[in-house]
């Protein structure tokens, strides 16, 4: 598991991993920058930011994703230029997620996850199993009542077979839905960040960063 937070918190906003990922030249880094809030960053700082992730995170980070890539673990890093990284460990269960990847300001290394919190991932599992525990056969509620997914297999006339019904969806919310009814289902990454929290552990979806 991965905490960006380069340069720091308050900069590092959601999906902003995507331009060290992405980049192949300080001015691609700027380009992506430039689509985020540039409110964020200092006025002019864009390329300084942009030549700092290019020095500090670029190399690291891409040298990790091709490894798993490559060789199936961040850890086979090849890479002379970038062998002083620390190894890339499973993240480890608890009140707060152990032995996270966290990349900021102060370099690469193992730390805690103080946002995605035991605490705050049991409060939507409930929901998620609350959710769950009302739908009925293929997405209709105990009292009848239409659902959404079980209004669309009405309407493709797939009621009776929904496991013949593929819904592929960016949303992970979706994907818990659309399996709860039945549905089979494939979910974008389109963040590049994996399924970032544990509604998955409910129906049995599993993901590898």
């Amino acid at each position: 598991m991965l905490a960006y937070d380069f340069p720091m918190r308050g900069v590092a906003v959601h999906a902003f991993d995507l331009v060290p990922l992405y980049m192949n030249s300080v001015s691609d880094a700027v380009a992506l920058i430039e689509s985020f809030d540039k409110s964020l960053i200092p006025t002019g700082g864009v390329t300084a930011l942009a030549k700092s992730i290019a020095t500090a995170v670029m190399p690291t980070y891409q040298a990790y994703l091709g490894a798993f890539a490559a060789r199936g673990g961040p850890n086979s890093i090849a890479d002379a230029a970038v062998t002083s990284a620390p190894s890339w460990a499973t993240a480890a269960p608890g009140p707060t997620l152990g032995s996270v990847m966290d990349v900021s300001g102060a370099g690469w290394q193992l730390g805690q996850d103080g946002v995605n919190t035991q605490q705050t991932c049991s409060f939507w599992q409930g929901i998620a199993q609350a959710v769950l525990a009302a739908v009925g056969p293929a997405g209709a509620a105990s009292n009848g009542r239409e659902r959404t997914y079980w209004h669309l297999l009405q309407e493709v006339g797939k009621q009776d077979t929904p496991g013949d019904v593929w819904l592929i969806t960016a949303n992970p919310f979706d994907v818990v839905g659309a399996s709860a009814a039945g549905l089979k289902t494939a979910w974008i990454d389109r963040a590049g960040k994996g399924w970032v929290d544990r509604l998955g552990d409910v129906i049995g979806v599993f993901w590898v960063v």
